[in-house]
């Protein structure tokens, strides 16, 4: 560190640092990316594996439902989309289906039978 007697000399120690500043800044932003691309398969596998846990209490109907929204419209059809996006239209179409299941459960067109409660009858 040098001793700065003037004005211009401290106009020039400013300048120096901040370029320095930059160029730390331009460092980590980099080692960062690079740290997330490594790390995106996990990220993406760990996401993958989520969408196929199922409630205790969930129908296999519901469940399937469920993991054909996550699937087709979160990682397929609204891949690009903004994050808002992804979401809350997979959260209204999974209370959609919920409740499309649950008026044809209570209209008696899909028995308990046909739905399922993921226990075994034995």
């Amino acid at each position: 560190m040098t001793k700065i007697s003037n004005y211009d000399e401290l106009l020039a120690e400013r300048l120096r640092l901040e370029g320095l500043l930059r160029e730390h800044k331009a460092t980590i932003a980099t080692e960062v990316s690079v740290i997330k691309e490594k790390l995106h398969p996990i990220f993406s596998l760990v996401s993958f594996l989520s969408v196929f846990q199922r409630k205790p209490d969930q129908s296999l109907l519901q469940f399937g439902a469920d993991v054909g929204v996550e699937l087709l419209l979160r990682q397929k059809l609204l891949a690009k989309s903004n994050w808002i996006t992804r979401l809350v239209l997979p959260f209204l179409a999974k209370g959609a289906t919920a409740k499309v299941l649950e008026k044809l459960r209570s209209t008696k067109q899909l028995t308990p039978e046909t739905v399922g409660n993921g226990r075994s009858r034995n």
